[in-house]
């Protein structure tokens, strides 16, 4: 997983040959400062809206979680 200089998360194949882009909801992600995976799920670091979403594989909206002063 990454981060492109847009702002678009990508998820990278097996020996960095195919980035391809991951499909979130519409407007869900501002400004990406960091991804993880786990469980099966994207966890995102958004610093545009002070919270760390997560995600299903399909890019769906699990749930969120709020109240940070500095994502960082």
């Amino acid at each position: 997983m990454g981060i492109d200089d847009n702002n678009k998360i990508f998820r990278v194949a097996p020996g960095w040959q195919l980035a391809k882009p991951v499909a979130l909801a519409d407007g869900s992600v501002r400004r990406p400062v960091a991804v993880a995976v786990r469980a099966r799920e994207l966890y995102v670091l958004d610093s545009g809206k002070q919270v760390v979403q997560v995600f299903t594989e399909a890019g769906q909206p699990r749930r969120v979680f709020s109240g940070l002063s500095l994502p960082t």
